[in-house]
C-alpha cells in the first residue's frame, strides 16, 4: 500500500485468512468500504453534514469549522468507524472536537508518509488539512451523549434531558449546594432508598474552577 487514501484500520489486517494475500485482503477492505461509503453518503446527505457542523461549530476553532465548510464534499459520515484509523469526531458529551488517528503504526509500508509522533503535535486545523491531503474522504462521526453510561455530564446538559433530570430533581431541589450549568456531576443511584443524587467529577470540574 503506497498511500492511505481510504483511511481502513491496520486492526482489519489481523487474522489474514488461510490462502488470502495482502494484496487480496485490501481489494476486499476497499470493497466493503466503498459500499458503506455509497449507503452513507445516500444516508447522510451535505444538507445533514453541514447542519451537523453548524450545531458543532462552537467546539471547534474559527479555521476548522471555515475549513469544513469549504470542504463539504469531501466529508463523509461514518457510523462504523472500528473500520477506520483516522476519524473526525464531535463528542456531544465534552462538547469537543474528537480526532481518532493511530498513536503507532507496525508496518511503516502501511501508512507510508505518516509519521505519528509528528501528526499528534500538530493542532486540529493542521490536522484535517493533512487528512484533506492525503485522505479520498474525511470521515466524520457524532458521539451522542448517554445518560446511562457511568460518566460525569455536564449539568446543563442533565438539566435538558427530561428523564435523566426528573431522576435528580428531588435532589437538586433539596440540596443546599449550588450546582455549575458548566460543571460535570456523576449521576449516583442510592440503592437504599432508590434515589440518585449528584457528585461532582473534580477531575474534569475542580473545585477551584466556577
Amino acid at each position: 500500500m503506497n498511500k492511505i487514501e481510504i483511511p481502513f484500520s491496520h486492526r482489519l489486517f489481523n487474522g489474514l485468512p488461510k490462502n488470502t494475500t495482502w494484496e487480496d485482503q485490501e481489494k476486499n477492505l476497499i470493497e466493503k468500504i466503498n459500499k458503506k461509503i455509497k449507503l452513507y453518503k445516500e444516508k447522510y446527505n451535505y444538507d445533514i453534514i453541514s447542519n451537523i457542523i453548524n450545531d458543532n461549530k462552537y467546539f471547534m476553532d474559527i479555521d476548522s469549522y471555515i475549513f469544513l465548510k469549504d470542504n463539504i464534499n469531501r466529508l463523509i459520515m461514518y457510523e462504523d468507524i472500528d473500520d477506520l484509523s483516522f476519524v473526525l469526531g464531535f463528542d456531544m458529551r465534552l462538547e469537543k472536537i474528537k480526532m481518532i488517528y493511530p498513536h503507532m503504526i507496525y508496518d511503516e509500508s502501511f501508512y507510508e508518509g505518516y509519521d505519528p509522533s509528528e501528526f499528534m503535535k500538530l493542532n486540529d486545523y493542521n490536522k484535517l488539512l493533512w487528512m484533506y491531503n492525503n485522505l479520498e474522504f474525511i470521515p466524520i462521526t457524532v458521539y451522542d451523549e448517554n445518560f446511562n453510561d457511568n460518566l460525569s455530564h455536564k449539568f446543563s446538559h442533565i438539566k435538558n434531558n427530561e428523564g435523566t433530570y426528573e431522576k435528580i430533581k428531588d435532589f437538586v431541589d433539596n440540596s443546599e449546594y449550588y450546582f455549575n450549568n458548566n460543571a460535570f456531576y456523576y449521576i449516583i443511584r442510592n440503592y437504599k432508598n432508590n434515589s440518585y443524587i449528584l457528585k461532582r467529577d473534580t477531575n474534569l470540574s475542580p473545585y477551584n474552577n466556577k
